[in-house]
């Protein structure tokens, strides 16, 4: 007989300068209870469901076919960021096979969309604004249009602003950010920072959707965030500049809109065939039961205790508890007298 498809695991942890110092980083805390040891003295940025960076681990060391069932293309990646983050621009698909000819800088030939879903009130940048702001803004401030060139603002002209602007050499680039920061203390209405006036402002709480496909750059600001992601390690080269400014494009609409599942799910469904997510919110002691889904499965709670059972495995829950769960099966669901929030990030496999 096969054991139930459940089983807990132990996630990767990543610390950079953009995440929060310690406890204070809901990645931290998040993986505190997993039995991470916590340095006050670092920044944490991630937790790391599926990546080969932070790889992840099943606590139960017996089910060593969970972790490799979890390590392939077909597997969603869920990461719980703590803070401030950048997300750089990622290829398409046929842009990373071309990319993946330089395979020291950009490792694998896989591309990398992704889907932020908010855990609290979140606001940051996706995207960019409409070209007339952005040729406004160029036409109406100088000192950045010394930077960028006269080269006439259509949407060639912008991915050739946007390269100049995130490649722009330190000494260079400092001197603009001061006068820009001075120049936005004047004047309120004005921008400043290397992800300038010409991003979108996103304002988001918890649980909506931000999907950011392909050659769309990103930045959460403030608050964790859990981010659904396709596996690839070709957004990250050294220098990341390099890569966002060569898997630019102009995206138009970022905002999704969660679709209803039943009386206590919403399910973020982005155009694309690598993953959804299913965000459940349980009352005080209330149960629910999700059907399997026809594929594998990252299950995170972010609020709340109790139990999950799948067949006759029961595991119990906790914030920041992350599990495994096998394609098709029956997933049970019982709340504790706080209610449960719990994410499942998910592929179909056809």
């Amino acid at each position: 007989m096969f054991p139930a498809p459940l089983y807990p695991l132990k996630c990767g942890t990543n610390s950079y300068d953009w995440g929060k110092l310690g406890s204070s980083s809901a990645a931290a805390q998040y993986a505190a209870a997993n039995g991470f040891q916590v340095d006050e003295s670092k920044p944490y940025a991630e937790q790391l469901a599926v990546d080969g960076n932070a790889p992840v681990q099943p606590i139960d060391q017996h089910h060593e076919r969970a972790h490799a069932a979890g390590t392939g293309a077909g597997e969603p990646g869920a990461s719980l960021g703590g803070g401030g983050r950048t997300h750089p621009s990622a290829p398409d698909k046929k842009l990373a096979e071309r990319l993946h000819k330089d395979p020291k800088n950009y490792p694998d030939a896989n591309h990398k969309p992704e889907m932020t879903i908010a855990v609290t009130l979140f606001d940051g940048f996706c995207g960019f604004r409409p070209l007339q702001e952005i040729a406004s803004f160029l036409e109406n401030t100088p000192k950045l249009r010394g930077l960028v060139g006269e080269e006439k603002t259509q949407k060639a002209a912008l991915k050739s602003l946007f390269a100049a602007i995130m490649t722009a050499p330190e000494d260079r680039f400092m001197p603009l950010t001061k006068r820009l920061a001075e120049s936005a203390v004047k004047n309120p209405d004005g921008f400043a920072g290397k992800e300038f006036g010409g991003k979108t402002l996103a304002e988001l709480i918890s649980g909506p959707e931000l999907y950011h496909s392909n050659q769309a750059s990103s930045s959460a600001l403030t608050t964790p965030t859990l981010t659904s992601l396709a596996i690839s390690s070709s957004a990250w080269p050294p220098p990341t500049t390099s890569t966002s400014s060569k898997c630019f494009a102009p995206i138009e609409e970022q905002k999704m809109k969660p679709q209803p599942w039943s009386k206590a799910r919403a399910e973020a469904d982005p155009p694309i065939e690598e993953f959804a997510v299913v965000k459940t919110e349980l009352a005080k002691s209330e149960s629910e039961e999700f059907e399997g889904v026809g594929g594998p499965s990252i299950v995170i709670v972010t609020e709340g205790k109790r139990w999950i059972t799948v067949g006759p495995k029961t595991e119990t829950l906790s914030r920041g508890k992350v599990f495994f769960v096998g394609a098709t099966a029956n997933v049970q669901l019982c709340a504790n007298e706080e209610g449960l929030v719990m994410f499942r990030a998910f592929c179909e496999l056809k």
